[in-house]
């Protein structure tokens, strides 16, 4: 999967962010959702709900809850 440059502190001290390309996000948050280990303790309620739910989220829904769809 393709990536950009790695930013140190994203949010707080204990995480790094990276840049994806936005279907690669997609397939990533899907991912997460499907493994039960994984939760949601922020960001949109959709995708908190999602995540409650163990439901993937359509490639267009994603789009629309980041606001770019």
């Amino acid at each position: 999967m393709p990536s950009g440059p790695e930013q140190t502190w994203v949010g707080n001290m204990a995480w790094n962010g990276v840049h994806v390309r936005r279907f690669d996000a997609w397939r990533i948050l899907n991912y997460l959702i499907k493994h039960e280990h994984w939760t949601c303790d922020g960001g949109p309620a959709f995708i908190a709900e999602a995540f409650d739910r163990r439901q993937p989220i359509t490639q267009q829904q994603f789009l629309e809850v980041m606001g770019i769809g």
